[in-house]
């Protein structure tokens, strides 16, 4: 196994248990269930070009509706590329984000798509990419 992958999950396991989240707990009561979204699936395309968000998010909230699961950018080899640019998403509790090997996730460069401020009272500075409140767990694993 790859040792900066490794290190990778032994960082993603660390903060799971440092959230009282346990394996034995997972498998008991199915809080997050093994069901994937590929975000292709919902109308995203990875030509480094079309904004994916409301593709991104119809994911992202099926997976949260459902009660879990993995949301998945996985690569293509259809010629087109694997850049999923977007513009501001928003992620909920119990989901894994799995982004595969050689796809990349991009801002989208036009600030005009950013409406959502991390200082709420200033809209004009700290816009937020990916933002969510009051997430219970999510886990982030990008693969090389």
């Amino acid at each position: 196994m790859n040792r900066k992958y490794s290190q990778g999950i032994k960082i993603i396991l660390a903060v799971l248990l440092m959230s009282g989240w346990t394996l034995q707990n997972t498998r008991a009561n199915g809080a997050v269930q093994k069901h994937v979204y590929n975000v292709r699936e919902y109308g995203a395309v990875s030509d480094g070009k079309t904004d994916n968000a409301l593709a991104i998010q119809k994911a992202i909230d099926a997976c949260s509706k459902a009660g879990g699961g993995q949301v998945l950018f996985d690569g293509t080899d259809s010629g087109m590329g694997n850049i999923f640019m977007t513009g501001h998403i928003t992620v909920k509790s119990n989901f894994d984000l799995h982004i595969n090997g050689g796809v990349r996730l991009q801002a989208n460069p036009d600030p005009k798509v950013y409406t959502l401020s991390a200082f709420r009272a200033n809209k004009a500075e700290g816009t937020m990419w990916i933002s969510g409140e009051h997430i219970k767990i999510l886990v982030l694993l990008v693969r090389e």
